[in-house]
């Protein structure tokens, strides 16, 4: 995929509310062990459902990963992934369309 169309899924998928909150919510757990659907269900107050669905738009542009384990999946912001993801952008906005 081109750098823009890189950057584009990644805008889109931030762009929506929830799952922003999730990306700020995954931040502040980053040196823990990740959060379940559960625990993001309940903090959100929203349905597990609409947080699966969610993370998997997240995890498939690379911004979040999953772990699976014993228990129940857990996940865990990709900061690799959305640091490329920003400088992409920052490369892009640098171009001179003059």
């Amino acid at each position: 995929m081109c750098r823009i169309g890189e950057v584009s899924r990644a805008f889109q998928a931030l762009g929506h509310e929830t799952r922003l909150r999730l990306v700020v919510l995954l931040t502040q757990h980053a040196s823990g062990p990740g959060c379940s659907v559960a625990e993001l269900a309940r903090t959100l107050s929203a349905p597990a459902s609409a947080i699966s669905l969610h993370l998997g738009v997240l995890e498939s542009v690379g911004v979040v990963r999953r772990q699976e384990g014993d228990g129940p999946s857990r996940y865990s912001l990709d900061r690799e992934s959305l640091l490329a993801c920003g400088d992409l952008a920052r490369d892009l906005l640098e171009v001179d369309f003059g």
